[in-house]
């Protein structure tokens, strides 16, 4: 059943990405990046190779097909079926926000592993940058969950980083990030302006476009949106969680997580991890807490591109966030280490 699963997933993918090449509607993806390329030959490679593909993906940090993720979302060891007789639902539920690429696909991976009792709301999309007022209204309107029983939880990522990872994959930001590195400080256009996650076919007259004064831009959009959803009362609180914690201290996030839905904390964090030891090639979180150390994301950008990028970028929006935010002062990576 578990190769049969990703199987299908990872074929459905290649359908979709199929679609987008061909310039077909209701698919968000771009094509562009070696994570793709890997999940791309799922009806190909052998099954092994199609979860070590997903995984990989997962750990560093790519939103995955509606397919993939549902797929991986049921083949979790950890139930996630709040019908299970051994699980009692939790009043409280959380509502996950994030950039493209973001990790919110890791986070609610890892959240189901370990609480199954906690419910992911999706009365928004994820992706929207319509601003806090309006994505805040469509929660409480939205949602059968009272506020003060709702936990936004907003997913963060270095601005180095997330520029490259867009660069590999578009989504609706392709007119930001399928450019050239050095192009990517002139003005562009985001079809990210919607609520509901199925109110916008990329490059359609559907679309809520949002115009960007830069790719920067738009992640400082996405930023200042989350800080502005932080300082509402609403809720009954707003975590803002770095992506790259998430990868290094996994078990320190889900602890916050967990004690903001007032639920039990296992004795033991899980993780979804490669099972298999001997296939010789790093996989999943010890390949992306690699990448993380290295700053690897440099090394495909000039100085010149990245100066460009610095330029634009709003400091004041991340002088507080740091990876590694839960380990001692000097173990600490400011934000802002790519442009100082």
């Amino acid at each position: 059943m578990h190769a049969l699963l990703f199987g299908l997933a990872l074929v459905s993918l290649t359908i979709c990405q199929a679609k987008c090449n061909s310039g077909g509607e209701g698919c968000l993806m771009s094509t562009s990046s070696d994570e793709s390329s890997l999940l791309q030959v799922g009806s190909l490679q052998h099954s092994e190779t199609q979860r070590q593909a997903a995984l990989r993906a997962l750990w560093n940090g790519q939103d995955l097909p509606e397919e993939v993720m549902s797929n991986f979302m049921q083949d979790l060891p950890t139930s996630l079926t709040l019908t299970d007789s051994n699980q009692t639902s939790s009043s409280v539920g959380y509502v996950l926000l994030g950039s493209f690429d973001s990790g919110t696909n890791l986070f609610e991976v890892t959240a189901g592993l370990n609480f199954p009792s906690v419910s992911i709301l999706k009365p928004v999309w994820k992706h929207s940058t319509l601003g806090a007022e309006a994505i805040a209204q469509a929660i409480k309107e939205r949602s059968t969950t009272k506020p003060k029983d709702i936990v936004l939880v907003i997913l963060l990522r270095s601005p180095i980083a997330q520029i490259v990872s867009w660069k590999k994959e578009s989504y609706n930001l392709r007119g930001c990030g399928d450019r050239t590195y050095s192009s990517m400080d002139k003005p562009c256009i985001g079809y990210t302006d919607m609520i509901s996650e199925g109110g916008c076919l990329q490059y359609s007259r559907h679309c809520n476009p949002h115009e960007f004064t830069s790719t920067m831009d738009a992640y400082n959009t996405y930023l200042a949106q989350y800080q502005d959803l932080k300082k509402h009362d609403t809720f009954k609180k707003v975590l803002m969680l770095g992506y790259e914690d998430l990868v290094l201290d996994a078990d320190k996030v889900m602890k916050e997580f967990g004690e903001a839905c007032d639920t039990r904390i296992p004795k033991e964090i899980q993780l979804q991890e490669d099972p298999a030891k001997d296939h010789g090639d790093p996989c999943g979180r010890s390949e992306a807490e690699a990448k993380i150390k290295s700053r690897s994301w440099l090394e495909e950008l000039q100085q010149s591109e990245v100066k460009l990028f610095c330029k634009d970028l709003k400091r004041s929006l991340i002088e507080d966030r740091f990876e590694g935010s839960y380990r001692k002062r000097e173990q600490q990576v400011p934000y802002t280490k790519d442009c100082d």
